[in-house]
């Protein structure tokens, strides 16, 4: 006959019980929103967006659904893909653009060469399907927002392009950004 295992344990909580309330407000829910774009030239055929995953996050066509559960909330990271439009047109000549992450300023990007000095500067040919990514070092950098407040148009990191020589008032690239969200404090 098989022995059917050591005798249950009785557990001893010697701590304070935590009601559901209390752990609903500090439990954390992470949800990917995406926000979609189109990035065009201006009349002098320069190309200079500044993507703040902030602002996208909260235009993003889900959000109010995710802000009327919870309290507060910050951005973990952003991934934007960026697909070219009329790759083999000729106003999508092969004209360099330059993609930077940049973690303390909002600022358009003004020139190439401003493009080429961050150290996370990266050249792409107009036309090329790619992407960029930004994230947090870690979990602690960004700090709570509350959802009743306006939302923050400031951002631990911004995605930033910068092209030149582009024919005037031009789409070039439709962008698709998806951006990992936290949210804490359920309503």
């Amino acid at each position: 006959m098989a022995s059917a295992g050591p005798a249950p344990q009785k557990t001893v909580f010697s701590g304070p019980i935590a009601t559901t309330a209390s752990k609903q407000a500090t439990d954390v829910h992470t949800f990917l929103v995406n926000y979609t774009g189109t990035l065009a030239s201006d009349g002098a055929g320069v190309m200079n967006p500044v993507i703040n995953p902030y602002s996208q996050a909260s235009s993003s066509a889900n959000w109010s659904a995710l802000t009327s559960l919870f309290q507060e909330y910050r951005i973990l990271g952003i991934e934007t893909h960026f697909l070219p439009i009329n790759r083999y047109s000729v106003a999508t000549s092969n004209f360099p653009v330059f993609t930077v992450v940049d973690r303390s300023s909002a600022t358009a990007l003004s020139s190439l060469s401003q493009a080429a000095a961050f150290g996370s500067s990266k050249e792409h040919m107009i036309g090329e399907k790619f992407k960029r990514s930004a994230r947090m070092h870690d979990v602690g950098e960004a700090d709570w927002n509350l959802i009743s407040a306006s939302p923050s148009n400031t951002s631990i990191f911004y995605i930033k392009m910068y092209g030149s020589g582009l024919a005037a008032s031009t789409n070039y690239y439709q962008y698709i950004s998806y951006i990992l969200v936290q949210f804490k404090g359920v309503q």
